[in-house]
């Protein structure tokens, strides 16, 4: 079971120094690589927190947390009854794949479930991968993270079949589930968390179509939008949530070489080592009880408050991106959701990058796309010939999503969707819209950058000099100490 460790808060003279003259270099990832960045003085170096402790026993903690739920809710086993039929809803599993097969924390909340269930004597299950729009893993990964047996009964969502209207919102929107997902007698909706989201998309979200994901993006308050959604799904069908929290151990071995002998030095613990993902929390009940619960735990070891706004933000990007394949390459579009998500505002207090600032990172920005991400590309070019022209963009995304190509291979071959980059490229423009530019360090190919609306750089001092020349006067920096940026809330 999971013994918390003694509680600390984040704090600026814990995680925050500020470079003093002589003393700026920092090491940042850069893709597979990292580089040396020399800071002015007066700049502020941030770096995560300390990471909490791995469960010891994280299967065990499952079966700990469906047998007592969070809150007041009542235990799995109460919630079903022999000839039930149960629907267990998991969400597309990200990151790089477990070194042992079976390894994923997807799968390893999975078969607890499924014991209990069984103990219940519950035969009818199902178990859905609800995918969304993004990119399905194929069955050699799926083997990998769930184990052959488990693999064999996963059924992959398809946004696009036929739905069941389950009720409507206080907006008066339509809100559809699956047939299948409609009919259950009990969901259960599986998540892992490995970094603070405000109000994400979570499993069951992953179970909408094209049609709702761009409502909730294109509401003036998506979290709102989304909230809306829930609140109907709770009421229409029975939930119940299970959610693990990864501990922040689950960096890869060409990020780690880039962890900054700073972090070692000046807070006292050692460079995380390669790992495989590991829980560090399980909760389970109904779906606020345990979203609040794990935001905590997310937040108490994810979360650094700092004082004061930057005008210019460094950080570096990994390699590899949420979205693609374990060990793709990230493409441009994933490299720019990556880079945006450094600048959105944060669940409280302000962003550290404060309006009209400025944006450096380092990435080699490859121009490649993997095959999965097909309309990424032509959504790319698309852009890259009308620029951000709302208009002009959703025109390329309605000619994406009626494409009977891109809809085969999404369906067939584990593409994403259509309508997926428009999504992203719409769910960041109040980010693109905050920042003066984003100069991008270590492109091999400049053209890229300009695609993006990016300025290109040789070396972030050359990137620290375009800002001053933008911002004027004597710009306040800050860099995030790599190789896990820390989610960063300015609170004074």
């Amino acid at each position: 079971m999971y013994v918390p460790r003694p509680p600390t808060r984040a704090s600026h003279k814990d995680h925050v120094r500020t470079v003093e003259d002589g003393q700026g270099a920092v090491e940042l990832v850069a893709g597979d690589g990292r580089l040396w960045a020399t800071l002015p003085a007066e700049a502020r170096v941030i770096a995560p927190r300390r990471p909490l402790l791995a469960l010891v026993d994280p299967e065990a903690s499952v079966r700990h947390a469906l047998a007592q739920p969070t809150g007041d809710a009542p235990p799995l086993s109460a919630r079903v009854r022999a000839g039930q039929r149960v629907v267990i809803v998991l969400a597309a599993p990200t990151g790089p794949a477990p070194r042992r097969t079976g390894g994923d924390p997807h799968a390893l909340a999975t078969r607890a479930v499924l014991a209990e269930l069984a103990a219940a004597g519950v035969v009818e299950v199902e178990l859905v991968l609800a995918r969304g729009l993004g990119r399905a893993p194929g069955p050699a990964e799926l083997a990998r993270r769930f184990g052959p047996a488990l693999a064999e009964r996963l059924r992959i969502h398809d946004a696009d079949a036929a739905r069941q209207a389950v009720g409507t919102t206080v907006a008066g929107e339509v809100v559809e589930l699956p047939a299948a997902i409609a009919g259950a007698d009990l969901v259960v909706a599986i998540d892992v968390d490995g970094a603070p989201r405000a109000a994400g998309p979570d499993a069951l979200d992953g179970l909408g179509g094209p049609g709702d994901a761009m409502a909730v993006v294109e509401d003036p308050d998506p979290a709102a939008a989304r909230a809306r959604r829930r609140a109907v799904l709770d009421a229409a069908v029975p939930i119940f949530c299970v959610r693990l929290v990864l501990a922040r151990a689950e960096v890869e071995a060409s990020s780690l070489a880039a962890a900054g002998r700073w972090v070692s030095a000046h807070l006292g613990w050692p460079r995380p080592r390669a790992a495989e993902a590991a829980p560090c929390a399980c909760f389970a009940g109904d779906r606020r009880a345990v979203e609040e619960a794990a935001a905590r735990r997310i937040r108490d070891q994810h979360v650094v408050e700092v004082a004061g706004q930057a005008d210019v933000v460094v950080a570096g990007l990994p390699a590899a991106s949420p979205w693609a394949a374990p060990e793709a390459p990230a493409d441009p579009l994933a490299v720019e959701a990556m880079a945006m998500a450094l600048a959105r505002s944060p669940a409280r207090g302000q962003p550290l990058l404060r309006d009209g600032g400025v944006l450096v990172i380092a990435h080699p920005l490859p121009a490649a796309f993997d095959a999965a991400h097909a309309p990424a590309a032509v959504f790319h070019r698309a852009r890259a010939a009308v620029g951000d022209d709302p208009r002009a963009l959703a025109a390329a995304r309605d000619a994406l999503v009626s494409d009977e190509v891109h809809r085969r291979a999404y369906r067939e071959a584990g593409a994403i969707h259509g309508a997926a980059p428009w999504l992203r490229w719409r769910a960041d423009a109040e980010v693109r819209r905050r920042l003066d530019a984003v100069i991008v360090v270590g492109a091999r190919d400049a053209a890229v950058a300009a695609e993006l609306g990016w300025q290109a750089a040789p070396t972030v001092a050359d990137a620290l000099a375009l800002a001053t020349t933008r911002l004027g006067a004597t710009p306040r920096i800050a860099a995030l100490a790599t190789p896990t940026a820390p989610a960063v809330e300015v609170v004074r």
